[in-house]
């Protein structure tokens, strides 16, 4: 239905319009006023038609005119989160314990040497004339020293020491001279005293080594 009030000829509504402007200017104080609270009047300033109702007609209900607002939120986030943990930890625990004990004790086991027995023996005892002697021999197969031996006169009980110095080799020989000739010619040839040594009508002559024991003897 139309308002008589806008399409008429304005000479004709003048008598049924002229509270329209007091009406116009009582809204839009209000509407300046409430901004926050203006309900349907807001509405009419942002796009409704308002029809302004003439004297005696109710004012019809306005047809909201819905202007659709275009807002292309369209916010894509592609959230890409790749997580790969690959955690490979092998663990390798060989437990092949094999324990080879070769325990090779190696027990030297001291090497005897065979000693010599000294095989030094009286070769000869010339007990007659100004120069007797003695004659001592090496038998042996090895060199024999004479340090500490004696030689023993058992009737007189006199006693020759061998010198230090003395040592037989292998076969070989030394004489002990004793009586008014005696003499001394190293090495063979050693004197013992001037003195007569080995009696005449008989004794015994006793070949001792360093440690006192009786080797040899010779007895006339």
């Amino acid at each position: 239905m139309r308002n008589p009030c806008l399409f008429r000829p304005m000479r004709r509504n003048i008598r049924h319009c002229r509270w329209l402007l007091p009406a116009l200017l009582f809204g839009l104080a209000l509407w300046l006023a409430l901004p926050a609270s203006r309900g349907p009047a807001a509405q009419a300033a942002d796009g409704w038609r308002v029809w302004l109702p003439s004297i005696g007609q109710t004012l019809p209900t306005p047809t909201a005119t819905t202007t659709p607002t275009l807002t292309p939120s369209v916010t894509r986030t592609p959230t890409r989160t790749q997580t790969a943990t690959l955690t490979t930890t092998p663990t390798r625990t060989p437990t092949a314990t094999s324990t080879r004990t070769t325990t090779s004790t190696r027990t030297r086991t001291p090497t005897t040497t065979a000693t010599a027995t000294p095989w030094v023996t009286i070769a000869n005892l010339i007990y007659v004339g100004r120069d007797e002697y003695i004659q001592i021999l090496n038998l042996g197969p090895g060199s024999q020293p004479m340090n500490g031996w004696k030689i023993h006169s058992v009737e007189g009980d006199q006693w020759y020491t061998f010198p230090v110095t003395v040592t037989l080799a292998a076969a070989d020989w030394v004489r002990i001279h004793s009586g008014p000739d005696a003499f001394e010619s190293p090495p063979q040839h050693l004197k013992w005293t001037s003195g007569y040594i080995w009696n005449n009508s008989g004794d015994v002559a006793e070949l001792v080594d360093a440690t006192g024991r009786v080797l040899e003897f010779w007895e006339y």
